[in-house]
């Protein structure tokens, strides 16, 4: 299946910086997440959409802009916007946009899980910086344990990108 070049409902503006770049920041999936991950899709449309994203990136990771020389050593970072709701209700988080990330910048991502934040600094933030930031993510990861998440992925089900099961509601 061929993707469009600008994947339908995306915003491809959700959490740039000033300079029009994405931000690159540890971003750890919440505990009620962790098992979800993207197996309710074929690996087929998968890979048809790390094609797309890095075809569109011009093969660059698009948060440190390092050439990314072949198609399998890209990586895909999926960034959500966290919508909490009241108390009893599910919250939900919304698929917004899908980036290109060199091997580095997804394991500065996921760093709960590599416990790696070398990129950060080389891409200029200071060891002060680094240690608040992951005070801040520790805190906001807290939080969201506590809570009860339903993700909503129109993003690629508006580009023809089919659950291969649903899950079961919580």
């Amino acid at each position: 299946m061929e993707l469009p070049f600008n994947l339908i409902g995306e915003d491809r503006q959700f959490e740039n910086l000033p300079s029009g770049r994405s931000e690159l920041y540890i971003s750890p999936e919440p505990q009620s997440l962790w098992y979800y991950e993207k197996k309710n899709y074929s690996q087929d449309d998968l890979e048809n959409v790390k094609k797309c994203v890095y075809n569109r990136a011009k093969f660059r990771c698009e948060l440190c802009n390092e050439n990314i020389s072949q198609v399998s050593d890209a990586r895909i970072i999926y960034r959500y916007e966290y919508n909490y709701a009241p108390l009893g209700k599910h919250s939900c988080r919304t698929l917004k946009r899908i980036l290109l990330a060199c091997a580095d910048c997804d394991d500065t991502t996921n760093y709960f899980k590599t416990k790696n934040y070398s990129q950060l600094i080389k891409i200029g933030k200071t060891p002060i910086e680094v240690h608040l930031h992951i005070t801040d993510v520790l805190s906001d990861f807290r939080i969201k344990n506590q809570i009860v998440w339903i993700t909503n992925e129109g993003v690629l089900e508006k580009n023809g990108i089919k659950r291969m099961c649903v899950s079961p509601e919580m």
